[in-house]
């Protein structure tokens, strides 16, 4: 139960660290492009607004709108972010699988959207392979967590043998078992 309990909260950790990596480029990039009909950065955050009200319309509850709706549809990336760059964790090779984690997210976020009714796959080609990009630098985040939390285990770990290792040295020194 132990194991199960650090494993959930190391995927955890490093899912949301690759989700806020994620959001924060992805706002830095969506800021520093100029407002245009045609935009220059990849809009994410228009398609969870609209993944959010479609959800809310086939619910029957109340669309969100204005900020709410901003605010709403940004908590619902960083979760559903989380969970998913969270699986980076699971396993060996967390560079593997965060790099293919964010490949796969990225490649969705293009292919998707149309088949779900949320709108066009971006026609430039710049912010398409920005999109992908996004998704693989947070992939790429949560594998370093994950990464630095096994180092850190598998040191602690060696750590711990060595001391055993020592102390039975020491008790079977000290019982004449060696001279």
């Amino acid at each position: 139960m132990a194991r199960f309990l650090t494993q959930l909260v190391v995927g955890l950790g490093s899912g949301l660290v690759g989700a806020l990596a994620l959001t924060a480029a992805h706002e830095g990039l969506r800021r520093s492009a100029p407002d245009s009909p045609r935009p220059k950065s990849p809009r994410l955050d228009v398609l969870g607004m609209r993944a959010l009200r479609s959800l809310a319309e086939a619910f029957g509850l109340k669309k969100p709108r204005g900020k709410e709706l901003r605010r709403d549809a940004l908590a619902g990336d960083l979760l559903a972010n989380t969970a998913w760059f969270g699986l980076a964790a699971g396993g060996r090779h967390p560079w593997v699988r965060g790099i293919s984690l964010g490949l796969l997210a990225g490649v969705g976020a293009l292919v998707l959207p149309p088949v779900l009714g949320l709108g066009r796959t971006p026609r430039s080609s710049i912010v398409r392979g920005q999109t992908v990009g996004l998704f693989v630098l947070g992939g790429l985040a949560a594998a370093g967590v994950a990464w630095a939390i096994q180092r850190a285990s598998e040191s602690r770990m060696l750590a711990q043998a060595r001391a055993a290792a020592g102390d039975a040295r020491v008790n079977a020194r000290s019982s004449g078992m060696i001279h």
